[in-house]
């Protein structure tokens, strides 16, 4: 049985298997140091998401920050990202810009924009533009040969990570954003995207 994740400690999150080799999944590696004291990348997820729930707390959105932290690195739950952590240069896993790299921060924004897409708001949108673009920046919402940049990234087709617990991927009830709209269209689309920017950054 998996416990609380705030008992997560890194000798319960390492086990092993028949072999010997460890069998965890990690959210880091250390360079020059034993796997034991890699970050295991479920206590990783909830240290996030509790960071980024208290940044967005500062103006009303603390549910929004804590489900973006939450799923921001579920794409490491692939065997390609954690087979990538072993070589020397491992420690540099996590940036998707350099050539070689495994992308795992498109998995957490297709969650989220599958999950909230039929509650109305476009909510799994704005978080998943903060979730995939957590390296690589905010992708366009212009479009691109009919696609906005979001769409294209939702689209493309990434390593398997249906390995992520259950417990992780339950939906989180998000209050409609603390906002005033404005009632022309292209100010209430500003405030739309000041607040995606906002939740950016914390997380």
């Amino acid at each position: 049985t998996r416990r609380p994740a705030s008992s997560c400690s890194v000798s319960y999150c390492l086990g092993s298997i028949g072999d010997g080799r460890v069998n965890a999944y990690f959210a880091h590696s250390l360079p020059a140091r034993p796997i034991e004291e890699w970050e295991p990348l479920e206590m990783h997820l909830h240290a996030v998401a509790k960071l980024a729930a208290e940044f967005a707390a500062k103006f009303g959105a603390a549910d929004w920050g804590r489900v973006a932290g939450l799923w921001h690195d579920l794409g490491k739950y692939s065997a390609e990202f954690q087979a990538r952590l072993r070589p020397p240069d491992g420690f540099e896993a996590h940036i998707e810009t350099k050539p070689g790299r495994v992308d795992h921060s498109t998995a957490g924004g297709a969650h989220a924009a599958k999950i909230y897409s039929k509650r109305g708001f476009a909510f799994g949108d704005l978080i998943a533009y903060c979730i995939v673009g957590h390296h690589a920046g905010l992708a366009d919402r212009v479009a691109y040969q009919g696609q906005s940049g979001l769409d294209c990234r939702l689209k493309r087709a990434i390593p398997d990570w249906s390995a992520a617990p259950h417990e992780l991927l339950e939906p989180v009830e998000l209050s409609v954003p603390p906002l005033t709209f404005h009632k022309e269209q292209a100010q209430a689309v500003f405030q739309l995207s000041l607040f995606t920017r906002m939740l950016f950054s914390c997380l």
